[in-house]
């Protein structure tokens, strides 16, 4: 790798170690960007399961209040004895 100028002319030679090193950092970048993304779709995945628990246990407790209720009513009716 080189940095040529207009007239054809290498103005900056790059080392093997330059090379390398910008090879890593690419790999580097690539790699942050794929687990992001992979974050991203866990991180969705994780709080539409949640929503979806939250809901099923809200429709529990407005079934365990109905039949409560239900039962307070149906003790409110039984004679004393």
């Amino acid at each position: 790798m080189s940095i040529i100028d207009e007239d054809g002319n290498t103005v900056l030679k790059m080392s093997f170690l330059w090379k390398v090193g910008a090879m890593m950092l690419f790999t580097l970048i690539s790699a942050q960007t794929c687990l992001l993304f992979t974050w991203g779709i866990w991180i969705t995945s994780e709080v539409q399961k949640t929503k979806t628990d939250v809901a099923v246990m809200q429709s529990g407790i407005s079934t365990i209040q109905s039949r409560v209720n239900g039962v307070s009513a149906q003790i409110g009716m039984v004679p004393k004895k």
